[in-house]
């Protein structure tokens, strides 16, 4: 097992501890929602280091754009339990703010799996490995011919 895998894999699991240690004081007091909120959105931040580590494995570029995709879900998720979130446990916000900041990343969300290109980068033609960690690892920007990070035009 290589580094890279063990530190998403620990990420990932602290959050699940969050989420599972959140979900036990929500049960303790039904109440007490924001604990509820808090939980299911450390599940979404786990989901979101798995499909991380997943597109850091790609082997083509069209199981990478598909594995961007999905992480949009999650991320939607994570907006949306955090903009609730501040108004249940500060009692405070702009109803009408938070309603643009999660109806925007839902307008995000549904672009993102309507349309054939992603809306974070333009068609992913090709696939180069980095050296990170002491591990090879994916970059959709990588030059293959030299093995160096490219930037993007």
């Amino acid at each position: 097992m290589n580094w890279v895998t063990v530190i998403w894999s620990m990420g990932g699991g602290a959050c699940l501890t969050l989420a599972l240690m959140q979900l036990v004081l929500w049960w303790k007091d039904r109440t007490a929602r924001a604990n509820l909120i808090c939980s299911v959105m450390a599940v979404s931040v786990a989901a979101i280091a798995a499909f991380e580590l997943a597109m850091m494995r790609a082997e083509t570029p069209d199981r990478f754009g598909t594995l961007m995709r999905w992480t949009h879900v999650p991320v939607f998720v994570v907006v949306v339990c955090l903009v609730i979130f501040v108004r249940l446990y500060f009692g405070t916000g702009r109803p009408w703010l938070g309603h643009a900041a999660w109806g925007m990343r839902l307008v995000s969300l549904i672009l993102n799996l309507i349309l054939l290109l992603n809306l974070n980068y333009s068609p992913i033609t090709r696939l180069g490995h980095v050296e990170f960690l002491g591990d090879d690892i994916v970059n959709e920007n990588a030059n293959t011919a030299t093995g160096r990070a490219t930037t993007k035009p």
